[in-house]
């Protein structure tokens, strides 16, 4: 190419970004040197939501959020500001490459810029995507950053991470600065740069390299955790998570209280204001965040931990005994996972069976929890179902067909472009797309081809199906992957049954006539989507998913109608939402008559304690007079009261023994 097309094309490359703007930087700055406290109005915008009080004392000081499990915990602190320290990116040779490659460095450098704009690019759809107050103060930086990079790019020649260096020390004023708001704004751009870099180089730092270094007792520090580093809260060194974004019901949520560690939602300034190393300590009571805590603090903190260990003791040694009630009603301890491992941890903790397989996190992540870059095959699929049929030992098994979410997405597929409560398609209608030959369509083929060649009992589930229609088509697609096998010689499952999760209200009309299709031979109750739907409260907005309560009047009449349905058709009803893992809501749901529940780990034994402390003959009752109670409030309210009644009056003497953890 002559060299006056190259440069041509380079400026062609940068000439969407080259155009004078105002001068943000140098406004920024030259106020940020001035002894003028007041900024200039454009300014306004971009700092407002980046200021925030801070303490960068030493010693103790506190943060608060919302604290996920109730579990408290201690450890070192991690930092992970996703993929934010930019010395982990490679410097971009640029005349290494073009002599290596024989080509001009016009064009070299002009592919690294469109690149670069592409990474720009992904970067602002994914903060459009978001909601939150820190994404919108990023949006609201992106262009100065990026108009800025490209543009440097372009007339120094040289590659983006040099531009992002060369960015950032024009910005040594802010980041130095006495004022907060000045560091917080330096801080915004910092993560934009470091977000783009991550994009443009497909990240670069692995958190769990991080956490192995930092060794035992980790407690994972971040603004969120993106869907690929999921992984994360199933290492042993991890503790606890902390984020200043995240919802008490997203899926990172779920899996921590799970695994049984302690977490917090919600937790503003903290990416910000601790550092790696700093001690921590998790009150998963309180919603604190404990900084640097002084020896007291840590004292008082060890002695509850301890003290909290010996009322849950003695509920190990029920682990062997079944759950039954007072009055005779036996109740299935199920529990929910995400791999063989968890499997037979479960079993260690006296469960029945698997109330739910979440084969999503097996499509996000290897077994070292590295994110996949490309789908598991048939056969990978087929071991990795068989070990979990089993780890179980014979007992039930429910595999849940995969069910992608926004914080669930597979890294080798697009995302799901803002799924919220109402839009866009997900749940089994994703995976029933052949119109436009939809990469689901062909995953959700593949892994009913893998199930069907499983060994042992186990039951396929289909995720958020909205109408009998959906059950019907998956069914038929279930019958031609059936025949393909058949016609090849494959052996086939003959224990396999299917149902379907109850997760969303235009299924509950339906549901009457499902149970009599012979075809299906259960219901499982997903609470977490159904509470988001009935509702109409996202269950990903930090601030909203906090109102969404299972215990709503609303939510209780699709459970009983779903154990009605299930009841007069004679199909199980099974629950594998989290809504068990609350003992107000286990008790409401006791009295509403389900039978088969999942708990976490961390939860089961107060459950089992429960169970076989009550009689199933008072939760009807307590349960008629909640009929007449309005608001989800008012239903805790009543049942906290009917249970200390029940306590004092010696009919549930049984749960004397945890009354301090169940009213703590």
């Amino acid at each position: 190419m002559p060299v006056g097309a190259a440069a041509r094309k380079t400026f062609q490359a940068v000439r969407p970004y080259a155009f004078p703007i105002a001068a943000t930087a140098s406004t920024i700055i030259a106020w940020a040197l001035a002894d003028n406290e007041t900024p200039p109005l454009g300014l306004l915008p971009l700092l407002a939501l980046s200021a925030s009080d801070t303490n960068n004392a030493p010693g103790e000081f506190n943060l608060t959020g919302l604290p996920v499990t109730g579990k408290t915990g201690k450890g070192v602190a991690l930092i992970v500001r996703e993929e934010l320290d930019i010395n982990h990116f490679p410097l971009d040779d640029l005349l290494a490459e073009a002599e290596q490659h024989n080509l001009p460095f016009d064009d070299v450098l002009a592919e690294r810029i469109r690149r670069t704009i592409e990474a720009f690019e992904s970067l602002e759809r994914d903060l459009n995507k978001d909601s939150s107050e820190i994404a919108q103060t990023l949006l609201m930086a992106l262009m100065e950053v990026k108009t800025k990079i490209i543009e440097t790019m372009g007339k120094e020649r040289i590659g983006a991470r040099e531009a992002v260096e060369n960015f950032l020390n024009k910005y040594d004023a802010l980041k130095n600065s006495d004022d907060e708001k000045f560091r917080s704004l330096y801080s915004d751009f910092y993560l934009l740069c470091a977000k783009m870099l991550a994009k443009k180089h497909r990240g670069a730092v692995d958190i769990m390299d991080e956490v192995e270094h930092l060794g035992e007792d980790v407690i994972v520090i971040a603004v969120d955790i993106s869907p690929s580093d999921v992984g994360i809260v199933n290492d042993r060194k991890v503790a606890g998570i902390v984020r200043e974004a995240g919802s008490l019901k997203d899926h990172l949520s779920l899996r921590t209280g799970e695994r049984e560690k302690a977490g917090l939602v919600g937790v503003k300034g903290a990416v910000r204001r601790i550092r790696t190393g700093d001690r921590v300590v998790i009150d998963g009571k309180t919603g604190k965040l404990i900084v640097n805590p002084t020896p007291e603090t840590c004292r008082r903190y060890l002695s509850e931990i301890e003290r909290r260990e010996e009322l849950l003791m003695p509920l190990k040694a029920l682990r062997h005994l079944a759950a039954i009630s007072t009055d005779g009603r036996a109740i299935e301890l199920l529990g929910n996972v995400a791999s063989d491992e968890e499997a037979v941890l479960q079993l260690k903790h006296g469960m029945q069976g698997i109330g739910l397989v979440r084969t999503e996190f097996f499509f996000m992540s290897n077994s070292d929890n590295s994110p996949r870059e490309e789908q598991p095959g048939i056969a990978e699929q087929i071991r990795f179902y068989d070990h979990v049929i089993g780890a179980a030992q014979g007992n039930k098994v429910v595999i849940r067909t995969i069910d992608p979410d926004k914080d669930k997405s597979l890294p080798y597929f697009d995302k799901l472009n803002g799924l919220t409560t109402g839009k866009h398609k997900r749940g089994l209608e994703l995976f029933l797309d052949q119109e436009h030959a939809s990469p689901y369509y062909f995953l959700f083929r593949e892994q009913l081809t893998a199930l069907l060649q499983t060994d042992g009992a186990v039951r396929v589930m289909f995720p958020l199906v909205k109408s009998k229609e959906e059950f019907y088509a998956a069914m038929v697609l279930v019958d031609e992957v059936r025949q393909e096998l058949e016609k090849d010689g494959k052996r086939i499952n003959e224990q396999i049954s299917y149902g379907i999760m109850v997760e969303h209200p235009d299924i509950l009309p339906d549901l009457p006539e499902l149970a009599k299709d012979h075809r299906l031979t259960f219901f499982s109750l997903g609470t977490n989507d159904l509470t988001q739907y009935i509702t109409q409260i996202d269950r990903y907005s930090p601030v909203a998913s906090r109102y969404a309560d299972e215990l709503d009047p609303r939510v209780l009449e699709a459970i009983e109608a779903t154990v009605n349905a299930g009841g007069a058709g004679g199909v199980d009803v099974s629950l594998c939402g989290n809504m068990g893992n609350d003992w107000r809501k286990l008790l409401v749901l006791l009295g509403l008559g389900l039978e088969k529940i999942s708990f976490s780990t961390g939860f089961v034994d107060i459950a089992r304690k429960i169970i076989m402390s009550v009689s199933t003959a008072d939760l009807k009752v307590m349960v008629e007079n909640i009929r007449q109670i309005k608001t989800a409030k008012e239903v805790r309210h009543y049942v906290e009261e009917f249970t200390r009644e029940k306590i004092n009056s010696g009919a549930w003497a049984g749960l004397k023994d945890i009354e301090a953890l169940l009213f703590e």
